[in-house]
Order: C-alpha cells, then sequence, then structure tokens
C-alpha cells in the first residue's frame, strides 16, 4: 500500500553523522524506492468510516522506518489528532544512512550516536505524531522523536501511555 500524506524527514542538524533520516513514505530499502529488502518497517494509519457509511476511507498511512530494522509495537493515543508510537530501531548494516527519523538524536556524553558509523545499534524509540493536518489533505506532522537505551545495549520499547495530569 502505497503512503497516504505521509510525514516529511525531519532535517539532521548534526554535521558529524552523515544519517539521513527517512520520511514516512521511504520504504526500507534506499531512500525513495519501494523494493523489499526484507527487513522490517513500522507504520501508523488511520482509516475511518461514518456510522451510517459502508465503505471505509484511509485518513492517512506512513512508513516508519529507513533501511534497517524498525518496528512499532505500542501506540497511546493523547487526544483525537495526536498519538505516541514506541517501537525499536535495530542497524545491521555499516554505512547505511537512510535510518529512523529523529527530531532529537541519542548522545552519549557530547558525541551523538550515528547509525551511518555505527553498526549493530539497537535502540527502543518513541515518536509523537499529529493528524490534524491530515483533515485538510496536508501531510502526518512528526512532532518529536527520539532513541531510548544505551547504544552498548538490544532495547525495544513495546508500550506506551500517556499521562497527562490530574
Amino acid at each position: 500500500m502505497p503512503p497516504t500524506l505521509p510525514f516529511a524527514a525531519p532535517p539532521n542538524n548534526l554535521l558529524v553523522c552523515n544519517d539521513q533520516y527517512a520520511a514516512g513514505n521511504a520504504h526500507n530499502a534506499a531512500l525513495g524506492q519501494m523494493v523489499s529488502t526484507n527487513q522490517w518497517d513500522g507504520i501508523v494509519g488511520r482509516v475511518s468510516s461514518p456510522r451510517n457509511a459502508v465503505a471505509v476511507t484511509l485518513d492517512f498511512h506512513s512508513i516508519v522506518g529507513g533501511g534497517n530494522d524498525d518496528v512499532l509495537l505500542g501506540i497511546s493515543e493523547v487526544d483525537r489528532d495526536r498519538f505516541a508510537v514506541v517501537g525499536a530501531t535495530r542497524d545491521n548494516a555499516s554505512g547505511l544512512n537512510s535510518v529512523f527519523p529523529l527530531t532529537r538524536p541519542l548522545f552519549t556524553g557530547t558525541t551523538p550516536v550515528c547509525f551511518a558509523t555505527s553498526p549493530g545499534l539497537g535502540l527502543g524509540v518513541v515518536m509523537v505524531f499529529d493528524a490534524g493536518p491530515t483533515r485538510n489533505n496536508q501531510a502526518l506532522a512528526l512532532l518529536g522523536s527520539t532513541l531510548i537505551g544505551s547504544p552498548n545495549g538490544q532495547t525495544v520499547a513495546r508500550d506506551v501511555l500517556f499521562h497527562g495530569g490530574l
């Protein structure tokens, strides 16, 4: 299924990394290709159907990942349009630069974790999206994303709970 109103790739402001963050239309191959490499990707999307309608409408659909093994395992709705997802990304190939879309990279001390130069990374991920723009036929908005865990470990996030206060 081709992406519908996919999110844009966040910019990479880390000059020391060669990572190119994937957009919501990047399959788990090279950027812009829709050829399978037998690696996992996550997806986010929404289908809707008015109460009296028979047909189901695809509101939006985005691929989440890059050239690595990426998976989404948990979701929590924040409100009508915003939602958070968690999962994992694992870098299996050295030199691959189409990577999980990050708005806030992980640092070890003052050094950023770079996928292109660090094969074997296995980190949890958390992302927050806003689907509000899709109601006006605009792209899904990636509000924020980051890695969870240690570059020396293998972390997977499976469950997410939104706590909006009391």
